[in-house]
């Protein structure tokens, strides 16, 4: 037991210790940017070309609504989303992965984009569970809301995962599911 205090009291030590010497190193003046890791950087793409389909403002032919041509601002509706994605995950109010998936499950919904979503729910907090309750009661032929998309971030992952085993790379010998 006094092995275990004394090992818990130099965490505590070393911890406070690198948070000091982190405060330390950045300047008052200085940009405090945040970059996404490989990790992340992957999840921001994923749900970029899922959603950018079914969300509002491109017609998925290559244009938004406003008519601009994806290749003429070279620019796709993918990389935009996905550009919006990393701002809202590394700006000033960090949003979470978990909270930035049912905004863009809200996006979808109600046929618009991300940016007028998080602009409408933003300024008073996402207050998710009035938005879900809202969709629910709005809902035509009492089907659900969210159609063929997944529930929650830990649905969408497994989607993805389950669609990647499947798959197999080529060459691999991997059978595809019913393919008993």
């Amino acid at each position: 037991m006094r092995k275990l205090l004394t090992l818990l009291a130099v965490i505590t030590v070393l911890g406070s210790m690198g948070a000091a010497i982190a405060d330390d190193d950045v300047d008052e003046g200085e940009d405090s940017a945040i970059e996404l890791n490989a990790t992340q950087t992957l999840k921001a793409q994923l749900l970029a070309e899922y959603f950018s389909e079914r969300l509002g403002g491109g017609t998925g032919d290559g244009t938004t609504e406003t008519g601009a041509s994806a290749v003429e601002s070279d620019t796709t509706p993918a990389d935009a989303l996905f550009e919006e994605i990393v701002m809202l995950r590394t700006g000033d109010e960090v949003v979470g992965w978990g909270a930035l998936y049912k905004l863009l499950l809200i996006a979808e919904a109600n046929d618009t984009t991300l940016a007028d979503v998080v602009s409408e729910y933003g300024e008073d907090g996402w207050g998710f569970g009035k938005i879900f309750r809202e969709l629910r009661e709005n809902a035509e032929d009492g089907t659900d809301w969210r159609g063929d998309t997944p529930r929650n971030l830990g649905q969408f992952k497994k989607q993805q995962r389950e669609a990647a085993e499947s798959s197999g790379p080529v060459g691999s010998g991997k059978a595809k599911k019913g393919d008993d």
